[in-house]
């Protein structure tokens, strides 16, 4: 596993957990926190974040410092997909 060192100002009042990349607008990628989706976070997207992607944002005072998280990311993926079969499968 592998992580992002991310410069953030006002970091410390970010709280830490996964986010998820809501969109990419231009060169800015747009994470929301999956505990509360008011709390909205944006950083460079540098070709690292896709929409759907999960990731663990950790914050301290001097930064942030991001990880993927392929599995939960799989695993939201595949849930959408289910969702999205049972309501376009026609009605019996």
């Amino acid at each position: 596993m592998w992580g992002i060192c991310l410069l953030v100002c006002l970091a410390s009042t970010l709280p830490s957990g996964p986010y998820t990349v809501d969109r990419v607008e231009g060169d800015l990628a747009v994470l929301v926190w999956r505990a509360d989706e008011r709390i909205v976070f944006h950083v460079p997207a540098e070709e690292l974040f896709f929409p759907g992607d999960i990731w663990r944002l950790e914050f301290t005072g001097e930064g942030a410092v991001a990880h993927p998280e392929p599995g939960k990311t799989e695993l939201a993926r595949a849930r959408v997909v289910g969702l999205l079969e049972k309501l376009t499968a026609p009605s019996p």
